[in-house]
């Protein structure tokens, strides 16, 4: 396979360098601040789309979404609160790393996606992820730390409901819609995680975090109906 090298620097950048960058920036700062930086990947997206592949256009009404996507995302996240963000350390390198590995990711995955299976997709791309941590944390290292039956149960969970079925899905997702849109609609993820956390563990929410997140909902939706605004344009001109 000629492009068995695509899978590795996917495998390495696009999830292992992006899951690491991400959780390195919510220990050295704030969950809220990774969350914030890795989000403003769909402005790279959408940059690099038009701008470098030229595979997209650009108008308005994408711009709008992409304003509203951010917005809506950092109101659900700090509440409107800016003492909430706090890069430092290293984590001021980490962050904006997680968010153009995670911008990467998108749209190298779109690439790869149009000439090979999703499944082929997720076995190279993990595989080779799994052989970088193998290398960089050896097996009997792990070992070594004694993990209980129970904390490989969670260890286990979070891999499959945290990462292996959110990535599957994303991989579905990106064969039928633009670099761009999934990257605005992937802005819904921590939106819900809010909401999943006010029902099921009690925690607040503020006005403007239910504000944000109708925000980003609406963001979304603009996307939806985008295609029928612009063919009602291009009929009226």
């Amino acid at each position: 396979m000629h492009d068995l090298w695509k899978f590795c620097v996917m495998g390495v950048v696009g999830i292992a360098a992006t899951n690491y960058t991400y959780y390195f920036t919510a220990k050295e700062s704030s969950v809220a601040t990774a969350i914030l930086v890795q989000y403003t990947a769909p402005v790279w997206v959408v940059l690099f789309a038009v701008f470098i592949s030229k595979e997209e256009t650009f108008d308005l009404l994408t711009l709008l979404s992409l304003v509203l996507a951010f917005l809506g995302c950092y109101l659900a996240v700090t509440g409107g609160s800016l003492k909430t963000i706090s890069l430092r350390g290293w984590a001021t390198i980490t962050g904006p790393m997680s968010a153009l590995t995670y911008a990467y990711q998108i749209l190298a995955t779109k690439q790869l996606l149009k000439k090979y299976p999703i499944w082929t997709f997720l076995v190279y791309a993990f595989g080779f992820s799994a052989l970088f941590w193998f290398c960089i944390n050896p097996p009997w290292r792990i070992v070594a730390h004694h993990y209980s039956t129970s904390d490989w149960g969670i260890l286990w969970l979070f891999a499959i409901i945290s990462i292996l079925i959110p990535q599957t899905a994303f991989a579905f997702g990106l064969r039928l819609l633009k670099a761009s849109t999934a990257g605005i609609i992937g802005v819904l993820e921590p939106i819900i995680a809010i909401i999943a956390a006010y029902l099921l563990l009690g925690e607040m929410l503020s006005d403007l975090q239910l504000i944000g997140a109708v925000i980003v909902v609406a963001s979304v939706g603009l996307l939806q109906v985008h295609p029928l605004i612009m063919q009602k344009v291009m009929k009226v001109e």
